[in-house]
């Protein structure tokens, strides 16, 4: 008895430790992916900012939608098309401990840095999400937060941006 009590002992610190060593892989699995609705098997690149994840936290300066949409490589989409988010609702933090997406916001700013925008999105299915392009032609910067959190607490949250440039369809 006193063997398999230190055995469990054992395997639960050794999984904390491994835990916070694979914080990286941990974020890497909550990276949504985004693409165009008539073209799933377009992604459109997302970089990472800042989060906080099982204690480790990295904070970052918000970039001027001028300066993003300038150096970053940015998706060309129709006004009319659709875009979809998939995320995963849930992600291990331990061997018995899981997190769980509570919420997602997603703010849209243009080129010029006013109007800063929050845009619904609606889901679809389980882990799939959609938004609508703006009316107006032009660069976007979207700013994309995901909460998860354990029971009641949301503790954890990982920050993505990504660009795209909006074309009139007649």
């Amino acid at each position: 008895m006193k063997k398999i009590a230190v055995l469990i002992l054992g395997l639960a610190i050794l999984s904390g430790c491994g835990l916070y060593k694979d914080i990286k892989g941990q974020i890497e699995k909550t990276t949504p992916k985004i693409t165009r609705k008539s073209a799933p098997s377009t992604k459109i690149k997302t970089v990472r900012t800042d989060f906080q994840w099982n204690g480790a936290m990295k904070d970052a300066e918000h970039p001027a939608p001028q300066d993003f949409l300038n150096n970053q490589t940015i998706a060309r989409v129709k006004n009319n098309e659709k875009i979809q988010i998939t995320v995963k609702k849930k992600v291990k933090l331990g061997v018995m401990e899981s997190a769980y997406l509570s919420d997602m916001m997603l703010t849209m700013i243009p080129e010029s840095g006013v109007d800063v925008t929050e845009i619904s999105l609606k889901e679809l299915e389980s882990g799939v999400w959609q938004f609508q392009m703006p009316s107006k032609s032009g660069k976007y910067m979207y700013i994309l937060k995901e909460f998860y959190g354990v029971g009641v607490d949301i503790g954890y949250y990982v920050t993505y941006y990504f660009g795209l440039e909006v074309t009139y369809h007649f």
